[in-house]
């Protein structure tokens, strides 16, 4: 009987991320539409510009936990989930190493316009604040323990997922509240809002 319940809590909660990756993805599919055909509602949609390539990693990752809880599990899918999310992770650490040492490495960055005359080149990863790359990093190597250490007794990704949630709160409460020095590592960012 207990069994049966922890299932069924299990299959729930499985849902609620799979709906929750699904909202994530589509309003960053609203976002990278609106960079594509100059769309400023899209480009802005809480009032402040994301970036295109936060928006693309986003897209990816919403479409990734969306697909695990609604898309039946095969070795292909794994494995191609496996990589997308390796290279979205490496790419936000490199991100994170740039903030530190105050570099940028353009040839990291992959043009993603498909137009020559393109006034503004869409880049991934492009621009991204450091406390954006750490939270990308973290996030991509949660999904990656959780899915490689299913069964340990110790699951570190749980960890790793607080720890996102925790970064990602602390600047919401620092705008909430006018603290500057709460907002964000890198100053006031009203997007996590």
């Amino acid at each position: 009987q207990v069994e049966n319940e922890r299932k069924k809590l299990a299959a729930r909660f499985k849902r609620i991320s799979g709906i929750a990756g699904g909202i994530v993805a589509i309003l960053s599919l609203a976002v990278v539409v609106g960079w594509y055909f100059d769309i400023e509602l899209f480009k802005h949609p809480f009032g402040t510009s994301v970036a295109f390539g936060v928006a693309f990693a986003y897209l990816i990752f919403g479409t990734v936990v969306a697909l695990d809880a609604f898309v039946p599990e095969s070795k292909p899918l794994r494995i191609a989930k496996l990589v997308v999310v390796s290279v979205l992770s490496v790419m936000a650490a490199v991100k994170c190493v740039e903030g530190v040492i105050g570099t940028d490495w353009d040839f990291l960055n992959l043009n993603l316009s498909f137009n020559s005359e393109r006034m503004v080149p869409l880049l991934y990863p492009g621009i991204m604040t450091p406390d954006t790359s750490i939270v990308q990093a973290i996030l991509g190597l949660s999904y990656l323990l959780m899915d490689v250490w299913k069964n340990a007794r110790v699951q570190i990704w749980q960890l790793l997922s607080v720890s996102v949630v925790v970064t990602c709160l602390v600047p919401v409460f620092g705008f909430i509240l006018g603290d500057t020095n709460l907002c964000s590592l890198w100053g006031c960012v009203r997007m996590p809002v």
